[in-house]
């Protein structure tokens, strides 16, 4: 959250105060001082005390209603959080019979987020869980917080990324716009960092996402929010029951991996006098641009409170985020429309929650600082839209319309977590990522201990000239002059013909001339860094 706060408040009137005093005599200006406050003391009382009113009328002070601009509003649900544990957020709000509307919040977390401990037949884990309301501007409305028990059949199962943990949190809120921000702690894994491991922090996420909750109406026909389901059942005594079945969310939206079916659920309720009429319902489904792709008409005998399971076929949609708008219509009276967002994510992993962090992961090194800024404002289906037509673009160059570049970047990524991993995965060393850049080098040049002849001086003493000063200064560390730079090092060179992926164009590089790269282990332990490129 951004606080847009003055350094200097009052300046303007400090300013004129300093010019005018400039003419006057010490004595003259603290003549004039107990004048001008019992001139401003009641003007600026009056401000504040009108400021506090309006303040107090809005449900929040003045700075809280300048404390957070539109722009920095979070996305809409639902939301993957940020933090040591990945989980996602989801929401939707139903009808209620008073000024109320029930809302249920989702968090849905992998088995892999979180440290089961006990004896293989019974595995559990405690997660302490805060849930806050604030208004747009920033402040803090309501909070809740809970102690939540999840457990585990095997060790396999509380290893597995599959499956997952819903923790179902329901309120009654006013309609307005809320932000809502949820922690998830797990009490039982400790940070593995050594600040962490000495306060014994344990690891958590925090998700942020905006919630709008619509007025709801006795006397109008009424609908919910869309509810997208994994799968539905038989009642059961389970949190997810609903009238007449057992509903299990899809938080997150997103299908394709499991199957060509949406899954919806939404209830509902006729106008106060009405207790039985034919809905006619209509269901539409959008692409991002708003043509329709899809129309399924239907029909509901409908009861003064009703619901309805839906399921709907999208095979042959391809990846991306789409629409799904419902209106249902009493013949010859009123209607009620409501549409909600979800994605096609067909890729094999995508339906995985830590999978979304790991192809931001990729692209991060694929994509230039302004294309990344894009992906990173897309939804998970858009995400995987994007970089299916990323790789599908003809590169536009001699030597790369043959080669699988897709593939060969995945390999290049492993190849570089398999030689380069340590501390960090070995995509984001600057070997790595040169590795993955350009593919293996040509030539590697290697000195673990370099000696008279073969240090980093004499090596930076060999570099190409570039205006007017050597580029291999930058390699130069203060010592024995006479011994030389004695720290390890490593040289690649490269013919870089048919070797980018990304296309020459993209990273200025000329199509067949050579390159060199020099890594320098600084800290003595391994830690190669890029000291000097001709790239």
């Amino acid at each position: 959250m951004r606080v847009r706060q003055s350094r200097r408040p009052f300046e303007w009137i400090g300013c004129r105060q300093t010019r005018d005093a400039d003419a006057r005599s010490t004595k003259g200006r603290r003549a004039a001082l107990p004048l001008l406050l019992f001139v401003l003391l009641p003007l600026v009382l009056a401000a504040l005390f009108l400021q506090a009113s309006a303040a107090f009328a809005r449900g929040g002070s003045d700075s809280d209603a300048d404390s957070l601009d539109r722009a920095d509003l979070p996305g809409v649900m639902p939301q993957l959080s940020e933090g040591d544990v990945l989980f996602v957020m989801d929401a939707v709000a139903a009808p209620m019979d008073s000024d109320l509307a029930h809302v249920e919040i989702y968090l849905r977390v992998s088995n892999d987020q979180l440290l089961f401990l006990g004896r293989d037949s019974a595995l559990g884990d405690s997660l302490n869980l805060e849930l806050r309301f604030l208004n747009p501007s920033g402040k803090l409305l309501r909070k809740w917080n809970r102690l939540s028990l999840v457990s585990a059949p095997d060790s396999a199962t509380a290893a597995s990324p599959a499956t997952r943990q819903i923790l179902l949190w329901p309120v009654s809120v006013e309609p307005g716009e809320y932000i809502v921000e949820a922690r998830m702690e797990d009490l039982q894994a400790v940070k593995k960092t050594l600040l962490g491991m000495i306060r014994k922090e344990h690891r958590s996420g925090t998700a942020r996402a905006l919630l709008r909750v619509r007025p709801m109406h006795p006397d109008s026909l009424e609908l919910s929010d869309l509810e997208f389901a994994e799968h539905w059942g038989a009642l059961d005594s389970s949190v997810f029951r609903k009238r007449r079945l057992t509903v299990h969310p899809n938080p997150g939206r997103r299908y394709g991996r499991d199957g060509s079916e949406v899954m919806v659920y939404f209830e509902g309720h006729l106008p106060s006098g009405v207790p039985s009429a034919e809905l006619r319902l209509s269901w539409e489904i959008l692409d991002r641009r708003g043509a329709r792709l899809r129309l399924l008409a239907d029909t509901l005998q409908a009861a003064h409170d009703f619901d309805r399971a839906q399921t709907l076929r999208v095979g042959g949609l391809p990846a991306g985020s789409y629409r799904l708008r419902l209106t249902a219509r009493i013949e010859g009276g009123p209607s009620r429309t409501v549409e909600s967002t979800f994605d096609m994510t067909w890729a094999s992993a995508s339906g995985l929650d830590r999978s979304l962090v790991a192809l931001a992961d990729e692209a991060s090194l694929a994509l230039t600082d302004s294309e990344m800024d894009d992906f990173e404002g897309l939804s998970p289906g858009e995400q995987e839209r994007y970089w299916n037509e990323y790789w599908n673009k003809p590169r536009g160059e001699p030597g790369f319309e043959d080669v699988n570049a897709l593939s060969e970047f995945e390999h290049r990524i492993q190849m570089a977590n398999g030689v380069y991993g340590g501390n960090e995965r070995g995509m984001f060393t600057d070997r790595g990522r040169t590795l993955i850049r350009y593919g293996p080098p040509d030539e590697v040049y290697q000195q673990v201990l370099p000696g008279n002849g073969n240090t980093l001086t004499d090596i930076g003493a060999d570099l190409p000239l570039e205006q007017g000063s050597k580029k291999g200064e930058v390699l130069r560390q203060p010592g024995d002059r006479a011994v030389g730079d004695t720290r390890a090092y490593e040289v690649w060179d490269y013919d870089i013909r048919a070797r980018l992926i990304f296309g020459t164009k993209r990273h200025g590089a000329r199509q067949g001339s050579r390159m060199r790269f020099v890594f320098v282990d600084d800290t003595g332990v391994g830690n190669y860094r890029l000291k000097y490129s001709s790239e």
